[in-house]
């Protein structure tokens, strides 16, 4: 299966951003004026979970629609060991090093910060994870997974919906849905145990991967459209967009600054789709203008995408314990030491446990889904009719193995 290679690079641009965006914390609790400017592409965070939901939406649609059939357990199998294996893992390895810091006495009073003690309820909502949990005890980055794995248990709805709903439809639908969840938790308040953690802010990013479905689905026309356009017209509307992108937050951060707190809690679900349409655009442009292609396409940045996730999940237990062991050292020593670390562990991480899971989950999933098959086909098949089980099997394995060997990433 062919990669949009220009999408895993902005996938890893997206990741440095949310690495930045946890290491502007560290310095500033609250907003400053460079936040005000549009200097803070380099470190929204926020923005770069909107960015990554929407490529799920389109990833995910595109495998199910060029991949061979393949039953939703099969699917889920591969998703399992896709996202969650290397969720698992580093919630284990966080278990430790916070039990480790402790034990040697080195908590750090700083932003990100180990607790002191184990919460082994805690804990086991990490292992569950779909439930809604406290996120922040550990990694605080592990919040949108927990919401790619919901994804993926509602994609057979999901996909239904797309498959048989006009865009319109579709768009309306998981719009609506949206509205609902903001107007639930202007009125009743975030149940979240942890980030955003609550299952009415799934509902709400539905919204988002539905954006990253109905743009492939409409892909060639809008690229088609995009390149009639005059190079005018086409930086026009990606200044338009990545403004968008940098400052969608300031419908919720004005109310909330004036006191408006219902108005800002509403509008920050707005934003967030504000900031997945012009997430859609930046798509759009990195797929077909050339000059975008030929940056994104460049081995640094493609080596970014590739280990965008294994960035994901690492950087937040390196900078906790990095600043754990350098209690009394000025921020920037502990934040300067830690970038170097975060390099090395997410490439280790990568070719580790990120990489050999992926394969275990394509191997799995294609012997998974050969002993289905043969397991219909022997259910199916007439007594009096010959069948050679082992190479039906093997044909289907074959066909499972093809779709897989070039993995497109959702995460």
């Amino acid at each position: 299966m062919k990669r949009f290679a220009a999408l895993d690079a902005l996938r890893g641009l997206a990741a440095v951003s949310v690495l930045f965006g946890h290491i502007h914390d560290v310095f500033f609790s609250r907003h400053t004026l460079l936040d005000l400017t549009p200097l803070y592409l380099f470190w929204a965070g926020g923005p770069a979970v909107v960015l990554f939901f929407v490529l799920s939406g389109l990833v995910l649609v595109r495998r199910t629609q060029v991949g061979p059939p393949q039953a939703w357990s099969t699917f889920w199998l591969g998703r399992f060991f896709r996202i969650g294996v290397p969720y698992l893992f580093v919630t284990g390895c966080c278990v430790v090093l916070a039990q480790w810091c402790a034990a040697q006495g080195w908590v750090s009073g700083r932003a990100y910060r180990w607790p002191a003690v184990i919460d082994w309820s805690v804990v086991a909502g990490h292992v569950g994870m779909v439930g809604d949990f406290n996120t922040n005890v550990f990694d605080d980055a592990l919040w949108s997974l927990v919401h790619e794995l919901r994804f993926a248990l509602v994609f057979p709805l999901f996909w239904w919906a797309f498959t048989r709903w006009r865009s319109w439809i579709f768009g309306l639908a998981f719009g609506a849905a949206s509205l609902l969840s903001a107007a639930w938790v202007t009125a009743f308040g975030d149940p979240s145990q942890g980030y955003k953690t609550a299952f009415v802010y799934t509902t709400h990013y539905l919204l988002l991967f539905g954006m990253g479905a109905l743009l492939l689905r409409h892909l060639d026309a809008a690229s088609a459209q995009l390149m009639r356009w005059r190079p005018g017209q086409r930086r026009f509307l990606l200044a338009a967009s990545l403004l968008i992108y940098v400052y969608a937050r300031m419908v919720y951060l004005v109310p909330q600054k004036w006191g408006f707190a219902d108005v800002a809690v509403f509008n920050a679900f707005v934003a967030d789709a504000m900031v997945g349409v012009a997430a859609c655009v930046l798509m759009l442009a990195a797929l077909n203008l050339p000059t975008w292609q030929r940056v994104l396409c460049m081995r640094p940045l493609q080596y970014l995408g590739q280990v965008s996730f294994s960035l994901y999940l690492v950087h937040i237990p390196v900078l906790k314990t990095v600043l754990a062991l350098l209690p009394e050292a000025p921020l920037w020593v502990p934040v300067l030491c830690a970038l170097p670390l975060i390099a090395l562990f997410t490439h280790v991480f990568h070719h580790g446990v990120e990489r050999p899971a992926q394969q275990t989950g394509r191997d799995l999933s294609r012997r998974w889904e050969a002993w289905r098959v043969r397991r219909q086909a022997t259910a199916v098949v007439a007594p009096g009719w010959a069948l050679d089980e082992d190479e039906s099997a093997l044909a289907a394995s074959e066909r499972i193995g093809q779709s897989k060997a070039t993995d497109d990433r959702g995460s």
